[in-house]
């Protein structure tokens, strides 16, 4: 199955990862802590170094998965880890409803509903898109009147700079064990497909009809043994050319109607 790389901010979730990994011997071999500015560069690393499916949170995978195009599995707080941070940011302000300001990116966290009610805390969430957004983000939700911020580490040296208490969001072996059995089905997707795709070219390999493998653009992408008799020329020679260019005569309005799921079949004679 394909590798899994593990990239996390800080070594206490590394901890969590290995034993997890131990317990279910899941096939993970790159666990790295990393810096957030390096996200990109890490999780190409370790692309190059055999992984197929990248574990990561919070602003390295909102990077990772705007840079990049590998396969992520995001690592998401659970309720219970967020609730555990708040009632610990409540002991450390020490004052009857106090006020806590949540900085980060949605796809970390679960649901947050109750949590006012429950704590009997004022509770602000500011989502980003950006981790340029940061600084204006924490400006603003000290205006309105934090007292506390909880979020990832740029958002606590922000706050540490302007005299602010701020808390890490520090996750428990349950996001990581989720993030990484997601992770783990993903290999397995991944490598059923491999297998999908190795059966499909050896059908087309072997078959007496020359088969001709396009693209939404039209453009080629695979050509049989017999399509290469056909045409006179190899597969590699004619792959990233259009089909209209290398066969003139077939009609590109029918072809479009197949690709854009209009008809189901066109046939014609060339």
């Amino acid at each position: 199955m394909s590798k899994i790389a593990v990239l996390v901010p800080r070594e206490f979730m590394l901890e969590q990862a290995r034993r997890f990994i131990e317990e279910e011997k899941v096939d993970v071999d790159i666990l790295r802590v990393i810096k957030t500015a390096d996200s990109v560069y890490e999780a190409r690393k370790a692309v190059e170094e055999g992984a197929g499916i990248v574990v990561a949170r919070g602003a390295q995978a909102a990077f990772i998965k705007k840079f990049t195009n590998i396969p992520l599995a995001e690592i998401v707080l659970t309720g219970q880890e967020v609730g555990r941070i708040i009632k610990r940011a409540k002991g450390l302000l020490a004052k009857e409803r106090p006020h806590i300001a949540i900085i980060g990116f949605r796809n970390m966290f679960g649901d947050m509903t109750y949590f006012e009610e429950i704590f009997d805390i004022i509770l602000r969430i500011y989502f980003i898109d950006a981790i340029e957004e940061t600084s204006d983000i924490l400006k603003h939700a000290v205006s309105e009147g934090a007292e506390l911020i909880i979020g990832g580490d740029v958002a606590n040296e922000l706050a540490e700079e302007q005299g602010i208490p701020a808390l890490f969001f520090e996750s428990t072996d349950d996001s990581i064990r989720t993030a990484l059995t997601t992770a783990k089905k993903m290999s397995y997707a991944a490598e059923l497909e491999k297998t999908h795709i190795a059966q499909f070219e050896t059908v087309l390999d072997t078959s007496a009809n020359g088969i001709i493998k396009i693209d939404i653009e039209k453009t080629i992408t695979n050509v049989n043994r017999s399509g290469e008799e056909l045409l006179g020329k190899s597969s590699s020679a004619v792959e990233g050319e259009r089909v209209t260019v290398v066969i003139p005569d077939m009609e590109v309005e029918y072809i479009d109607a197949v690709l854009h799921g209009k008809r189901d079949t066109y046939t014609t004679s060339v």
